[in-house]
């Protein structure tokens, strides 16, 4: 039985079996050219299935059989092998097992029968391509293996894929966080997810033996390498048969070369019309899009073109896949609707070392040097971890033999070594020349450039200045609406900028020509976004000095790195705008930044001291270098850091800079807490202590430094307030802390909350107490204490006079410990006593107010949260407190303020503290300030009354926030 006889055989079947009402099934044979392209309107519009059916089976089975069309059947039996009817695929077995029998009974050999009877899988790449098709796929791959470089930076591919990492962003978040994130910034907002690192380029598409995703979002932040790894799929999907078991063919699209055009013309333009119209017709069947650089087409633009929504929206090509690649701060929406998310994390000091090591083949002792000169400016770890900014400072240092100081004198030497470079390459070479300008001599002075390229420099420096801004005729300047990146011959023409015949940038500027994409034109575009920023920095200082005064000022914000780039460039005299942003939480780094990269020798005698706060900023390590620099250098008196997860190589970048200031900071409070400090980085939080003789308030709280971490303290006689809450230590740290209170003469208040020290530890504390006539702060809430360590403590309070605030909060001490202290209460000088949440019954409050009516310095008690105290245990308490003729307020549960007698007895209490208040108005001439309380962390906040409709969530925070001292 020949094949056309098996077909013959089966082609009732056919006709019930085939689901010709299933559009994806229907572009499976489209794709395979089983049905003629221009059949395809024609099928669709046909009614019931059986109709469909009988088209496919006349106008294409039929004459197949005539022909004995072996591999159109093959093709066939292929798509109802991998079907997901499975009536299809058995009828596709039935006719293979009828197959197999002929070529059992005949012996034929046709390798096409034989493969489809002996039930070979057919594998993707077996897949029968149309002509047109392979002609694509064909010019598609020679493209991909002779592609350029994209930029002219010509950083080798090892760059990227031996030394970048990639890591998968874990999307798995509850929609509380979803809202919230939309408040962060794109820092804060990448640190909510977790990261999963990949080993090669192939787990982007197959991580653990997952199926391809449909959607990949590959982000990372300028010169991270998104443009390279784009590449990088396509020559290796060309070349090497990467992914060619998944993906026919690899399409991919810049999207900055086309224009104002639309995503879908780019993609015609790149395979031609008649192979988009099968790829389309195939829903995008094994078919790879690439989209390079989403963040470079504007918000509007991305809405506005339907097509490539559809794409992103799985309405169009449906079986297609999809890369993109964006920035993280133009992708937080797409990042939503993407199956896999990709980010680029750049270089770890390994990475560092080893590209470095590469770089100087050959020369180990060149890449020593080149390490150690990072060592001396290690501003510069900042900028190594983005590969394009490493290959700039390793070339630059090939070139100049040493590093700069600032990012303004970085950038500035590499354009100038760039433009001596490509100038020197041929005395004929091409170029832009400005029509008409009057700036050459600034220029000539501020970049140090010869004559001969004042007029190549000025013309760069304008293209990339009205990127950003744009004139008007009464000469005020104004910000784009959207920046241009992309410039087009239009752009520069209106610019009076000339451009030569066979013009290629200078080394400084990528040349596009368009046509090769969707475009008819040529486009120009700065090698990278910081090289446009820098440039556009110099061209503002050939403006009046009004309208520079305007820019900085109007645009600070929007646009922070050109305006740090420009104080670097200017050298600015004292300008009270700059100092009045330090005050701005959302430009308060840029000014920090803009100050670090003027490096004035001397700082005007107009700034008065002030507070530095970055708390709750996430600062990275060269951000650490700005404000190192800024506190060794202005009158800083106070820096606010915490919660900048800067970890131990960020306070080791403040604290060397501080160090070799040889300088010594101003400083009087520093806050460091929740920073993910170690041992290891208290080291360097020491040499800022030591380099700070005003200090006098450190908070470290809420950093994991352990027993280790404190024993470096024990030498400091400098500080009067010390915060070490949560900061795991255990009983060897208290030894520690006995030892450095037994000699430190100066601290008034000590904060240990939060730390498993227990009774042992506690007693150390107690012990070293006894003779210290200084502290008047002991904070150790939530230290594990029970009733033996409670005894101690009212050892304690029987001999120290000096003590005058004592929370032990959080400690379940019970009745047995809290009648220990009362008993201690009648010699004690203590003014403030918290004593929350310590487990305390009735019992244990009658002995309290026992206690309480023998003591004459108590002002504020606070005894809130002890749950199984009643309403008789309240009552006992506030008669003691009234009898007891000083306390102003005692802190109690609201549900006992329904009770008719405790309402009375706070009504005397806040009429007590108010009276104080009028006392002291008379005798001082001005208000006392409200009595401060501190919470359960030891933090001081003004206290007020507790009624019923407070919330206690309101009064006390939660356990584990970490919070500094306030109103000290």
């Amino acid at each position: 039985m020949s094949t056309s006889e098996v077909l013959k055989r089966f082609f009732p079947k056919l006709m019930k079996t085939l689901p010709m009402d299933d559009p994806i099934f229907v572009a499976e044979l489209f794709s395979r050219d089983l049905l003629p392209g221009n059949h395809y309107d024609e099928v669709k519009s046909l009614g019931t299935q059986a109709n469909k059916a009988a088209h496919f089976l006349d106008h294409v089975i039929k004459p197949a059989v005539t022909i004995g069309a072996d591999k159109s059947f093959n093709a066939l039996l292929n798509i109802m092998e991998y079907s997901e009817y499975s009536n299809v695929k058995e009828l596709s077995q039935q006719i293979k097992s009828a197959l197999k029998e002929r070529l059992d009974n005949t012996g034929n050999t046709s390798n096409t029968a034989s493969s489809v009877a002996n039930g070979e899988p057919p594998t993707k790449k077996s897949r029968l391509l149309s002509n047109t098709l392979v002609d694509a796929v064909a010019r598609l791959q020679a493209r991909y293996k002779n592609e350029a470089p994209h930029s002219q930076t010509d950083w080798p591919r090892h760059v990227v894929f031996k030394y970048v990492k990639l890591a998968i962003v874990e999307k798995a978040i509850n929609t509380y966080q979803d809202d919230r994130m939309q408040k962060l910034t794109t820092e804060k907002w990448l640190e909510k997810f977790e990261k999963i690192k990949l080993n090669d380029l192939r787990e982007i598409f197959h991580y653990s033996n997952e199926a391809i995703p449909r959607l990949i979002l590959i982000m990372g932040e300028p010169g991270m390498g998104k443009t390279t790894i784009a590449n990088e799929i396509c020559k290796r999907w060309a070349t090497e048969g990467f992914l060619s078991e998944d993906f026919d063919i690899v399409i991919k699209l810049l999207l900055r070369s086309i224009g104002q055009k639309l995503v879908e013309e780019g993609i015609i333009k790149q395979v031609g019309d008649e192979a988009y119209q099968q790829v389309k017709r195939s829903l995008g069947t094994k078919c790879l899009v690439v989209l390079d650089g989403l963040d470079e087409i504007d918000a509007k633009r991305q809405e506005s073109d339907e097509w490539l929504m559809g794409l992103i929206k799985c309405e169009l090509l449906e079986r297609c896949s999809i890369v993109i690649t964006s920035r993280p701060h133009a992708c937080q929406e797409l990042m939503k609707k993407a199956n896999r998310t990709i980010e680029i994390l750049g270089f770890g000091d390994e990475e560092i070392k080893e590209f470095v090591q590469h770089s100087f083949t050959n020369d180990t002792q060149s890449a020593e040097t080149f390490l150690q000169e990072l060592e001396e400016y290690p501003q510069f770890y900042g900028l190594c971890n983005v590969p394009v900014s490493l290959v700039m400072i390793v070339d630059m240092f090939k070139e100049l033999k040493c590093l700069p100081s600032t990012l303004t004198e970085l950038y500035k030497r590499f354009v100038v070594m760039r433009l001596a470079r490509e100038s020197e390459k041929s005395k004929e070479k091409k170029t832009l020349v400005l029509m008409a300008s009057g700036e050459e001599v600034l220029l000539e002075t501020l970049l140090g450039l010869r004559k001969d390229k004042i007029q190549m420099a000025l013309s760069l420096c304008k293209l990339a200045f009205h990127g950003y801004f744009v004139a008007t005729g009464n000469k005020k300047v104004y910000k784009r609406s959207n920046p241009i990146i992309i410039f087009t011959e239009q752009d520069v023409i209106d610019l009076r900028i000339e451009i030569a015949e066979n013009f290629d940038g200078h080394g400084l500027l990528d040349v596009a020509n368009l046509h090769d994409y969707a475009g008819d034109q040529t486009s120009y575009n700065f090698i990278h976004l910081t090289i446009q920023e820098f440039l556009c920095a110099v061209y503002m200082l050939t403006l009046s000095q009004e309208e520079q005064y305007d820019l900085l000022q109007q645009y600070f914000v929007d646009y922070p790195n050109i305006m740090i780039l420009y104080c670097g460039l200017s050298k600015l005299d004292f300008h009270p705008f700059i100092y009045s942003q330090l005050k701005s939480r959302s430009a308060v780094m840029t000014a920090v930044k803009c100050l670090y990269e003027d490096q004035k020798g001397s700082v005007p005698e107009a700034i008065s001291p002030f507070t530095l706060d970055l708390s709750h900023i996430s600062l990275t390590p060269f951000d650490c270098i700005c404000v190192g620099y800024i506190i060794c250098h202005y009158p800083v008196t106070k820096l606010e850091m915490g919660i900048c997860h800067i970890g131990d190589k960020g306070i080791k970048f403040l604290s060397r800079f501080c160090v070799k200031g040889l300088k010594a900071t101003q400083l009087q409070q520093l806050y460091l807490m929740g920073n993910d400090i170690t041992s290891e980085g208290m080291k360097d939080v020491m040499s800022i202590v030591t380099s700070s003789p005003s200090l006098r308030v450190l908070d470290v709280s809420g950093n994991i430094i352990g027993d280790d971490g404190i024993s470096l303290y024990q030498n400091i006689n400098t500080l009067t307030e010390l915060n070490m809450s949560y900061c795991g230590l255990s009983v060897e740290g208290a030894a520690c802390i006995k030892k450095m209170l037994t000699q430190n003469t100066t601290l008034k208040t000590l904060h240990i909350g939060g730390n498993n020290i227990g009774d042992v530890g506690v007693g150390h504390i107690a012990e070293a107490l006894e003779d210290n006539n200084t502290l008047t702060v002991l904070n150790v809430y939530s230290c594990g204490l029970s009733a033996k360590g409670a005894i101690s403590i009212s050892e304690l309070i029987k001999i120290n006079q000096t003590l005058q605030f004592l929370n032990v909060s959080k400690n379940p001490i019970g009745d047995e410990g809290i009648t220990a202290i009362a008993q201690s209460l009648h010699c004690a000088n203590i003014s403030k006593l918290d004593v929350m949440w310590c487990s305390i019954t009735d019992s244990g409050a009658v002995a309290l107010a026992a206690g309480l009516r023998k003591n004459h310095s108590i002002e504020l008690l606070s005894v809130w949260r002890n749950v199984d105290m009643t309403i008789d245990g309240a009552r006992v308490i506030l008669e003691a407190a009234v009898a007891n003729g000083v306390c102003q307020e005692v802190m109690i549960d609201y549900v006992h303020h329904s009770d008719d007698i405790v309402r009375e007895m706070m009504t005397v209490l806040v009429e007590r503290s108010r009276q104080e208040e009028r006392n002291a108005k008379t005798k001082d001439g001005s208000i006392r300030d409200t009595i401060p309380k501190e919470d359960h962390h030891g933090n001081t906040k003004q206290i007020s009354e507790t009624t019923k409709d407070d919330d206690p969530q309101d009064v006390i925070r939660d356990d584990q926030e970490i919070t500094h001292t306030e109103g000290q």
